[in-house]
């Protein structure tokens, strides 16, 4: 009976800590060591701890191309507001609003969602959506980090006046804005340039 006991325990913890699916629904929490897997298993969404720190970060990583015990990281979603200890929890509000330990972390959608999903999609896009409706009302890709994917956009959005960017990680163990950033400079041509606090370097 004990040995029955033991198994059952082991496979409880094994389903507590995998979430098999792309999508999180409202009210639906996503606990610290349970991961989003996109549909094609690219990419994992879910808590990490970068380089020695112990803070712990929400990110998106490639789920198979790393080596073993190390995440390819290519997006942080509370780069400035870590949490500590094991206890995070991402949420989807009922109306569209994502939230880390109940506090939003980034600009969410300015209109409420009745009917709102977010998932985790094969291009490494994090996106909000109506349940029935393909068109994004949130994403990922607007609030890059310092990777830049393939279709991801960089430069100004003239209609909604968003500046999306490459930022750096101040080190490998902080993830928070470094000194570093790529952005497009509209001043004649458009071109990427690379700055150094307010100094060009290329």
């Amino acid at each position: 009976m004990a040995h029955l006991l033991t198994h059952l325990v082991f496979l409880f913890v094994i389903f507590h800590y995998s979430i098999a699916t792309d999508t999180l629904n409202p009210n639906q929490s996503l606990q610290d060591g349970q991961i989003l897997v996109s549909a094609k298993e690219t990419f994992a969404l879910g808590f990490f701890s970068p380089g020695r720190s112990k803070n712990r970060y929400v990110g998106i990583w490639y789920n198979k191309l790393r080596p073993a015990g190390q995440k390819t990281i290519v997006w942080v979603a509370n780069r400035r507001s870590p949490v500590s200890g094991t206890n995070g929890s991402l949420e989807l509000n009922g109306n569209g609003t994502l939230t880390i330990n109940s506090i939003i972390f980034l600009p969410m959608p300015s209109v409420a969602l009745t009917n709102p999903v977010a998932q985790l999609l094969d291009d490494g896009n994090f996106v909000i959506r109506e349940a029935n409706s393909n068109e994004f009302a949130w994403q990922s890709f607007d609030y890059p980090t310092d990777t830049h994917l393939p279709g991801m956009k960089i430069g100004w959005d003239l209609r909604t006046g968003l500046n999306r960017n490459l930022t750096s990680w101040r080190n490998d163990d902080d993830p928070s804005p470094g000194s570093y950033q790529a952005s497009i400079d509209l001043k004649g041509i458009p071109q990427i340039n690379i700055w150094s606090a307010t100094q060009e370097k290329f």
